[in-house]
């Protein structure tokens, strides 16, 4: 029931921002466009990916924006994608990467058969969205391969070469 809820939350949403123009197999929420990769990279490379259609990787600034990719995900049954949030200049403060902005939205995991994340420490710096734990966040290896998140403007002019 929860589940049909927010399916229906997040297509009202999207459906309120109808006449925004993203290209094509992107999804549009609020000003963004959003691109669920199906191919997977590092977190560096996944940076990269998105760089190539003028945009970045997804960096999740609030509940709704969270609950908007969450319910893609969970429709896409993506097992695991990397979002734009590291730690990696200071251990511990999470931001946004490329801007290195402080991220004031968190989402961790909770799940009971791991620790609460992020839990890696040193060792994991950079967020994913993982399936095992409901789509919420936990801190990986940046080397490991997941599907990016790509984010950019709505009419944003894109290039792709």
């Amino acid at each position: 029931m929860v589940k049909t809820f927010l399916t229906g939350l997040i297509l009202l949403c999207g459906l309120a921002h109808a006449s925004a123009q993203c290209p094509n197999g992107w999804k549009t929420y609020d000003t963004s466009c959003y691109l669920f990769g199906h191919t997977p990279y590092s977190f560096h490379e996944s940076q990269v990916f998105c760089l190539h259609f003028g945009a970045s990787l997804v960096n999740v600034e609030s509940y709704y924006e969270n609950m908007f990719i969450r319910g893609e995900l969970v429709t896409l049954k993506a097992p695991q994608h990397w979002m734009g949030l590291t730690d990696e200049v200071t251990e511990g403060i999470w931001t946004f990467y490329p801007s290195e902005k402080v991220a004031t939205f968190l989402d961790w995991s909770h799940h009971l058969i791991d620790w609460p994340q992020p839990n890696d420490g040193l060792r994991g710096n950079c967020a994913a969205y993982f399936e095992e734990h409901d789509y919420h966040w936990v801190d990986e290896p940046c080397s490991r391969e997941f599907n990016p998140i790509c984010e950019m403007p709505v009419n944003h002019p894109h290039i792709v070469g």
